[in-house]
């Protein structure tokens, strides 16, 4: 069912329940560097494993394995494991498209595209939630730990949100959720207005979220989820 949302609403944005934490704490996985820390962040978005993350950082965390691209992730319960890349970009979008290997554990959860395209109208001062991987890979992660990510789409493009939420450089790949139910973006890049020698070390004021109801999105995940065998029933 659709749901309507008057772009001057600014009532509370929800938390998180208990049964949307647990699903995002497996659904969300950090992507990791050579040296085993978490560089960015992911979640997947089918039963069968496929998964997204920013692209615009794979340089940094992509291996080369057997001929094949690799990426290799953490997720709750320091669950490591690695994905292959399928797309390294999704046209001139700010997305990657991965998938866990048939020989590699199948996820718990996921988080579903939308499926059906927003109007600029619903989104815009929609309230969003931000879930960045720290809800994979810390034990002492809560639904009151991301209290303070919540904000609220400020303006929208034919594939962008700009939304009011601090981030800091690590949080590229994280979920948007409107409302804290519903899959909406992948975080790209945050934004301040400080220099450039202190930007990067710094939480940004603002960000910008890929949309992920767009098309070419949804036809590359269906691409990636018929690429290798799916063991999930």
């Amino acid at each position: 069912m659709r749901v309507l949302i008057s772009r001057n609403s600014r009532l509370n944005t929800a938390e998180l329940s208990p049964e949307m934490f647990t699903r995002l704490q497996t659904a969300t996985f950090a992507i990791l560097d050579a040296t085993g820390r978490p560089l960015s962040c992911g979640f997947f978005v089918t039963s069968c494993g496929v998964a997204l993350t920013a692209a615009h950082s794979s340089k940094q965390w992509m291996q080369q394995q057997n001929k094949k691209l690799i990426v290799r992730a953490s997720t709750y319960q320091n669950e490591e494991f690695t994905l292959q890349v399928i797309y390294r970009k999704v046209r001139k979008l700010d997305i990657a498209v991965l998938r866990v290997e048939s020989t590699d554990v199948t996820p718990r959860a996921h988080l579903p595209l939308p499926t059906h395209a927003w109007s600029n109208q619903e989104l815009s001062g929609a309230p969003v939630k931000l879930v960045h991987c720290s809800i994979a890979w810390s034990n002492g992660a809560t639904p009151s730990n991301f209290a303070h990510n919540n904000g609220y789409i400020s303006t929208t493009s034919d594939t962008l949100l700009h939304y009011d939420i601090s981030t800091y450089k690590g949080h590229s790949g994280a979920a948007l959720l409107l409302r804290s139910e519903h899959l909406i973006g992948l975080h790209s890049e945050g934004f301040n207005d400080l220099a450039n020698e202190h930007s990067e070390t710094s939480p940004s004021t603002g960000g910008d979220a890929v949309r992920l109801d767009l098309p070419e999105i949804k036809s590359a995940v269906q691409r990636a989820t018929t690429a290798l065998p799916c063991k999930v029933p």
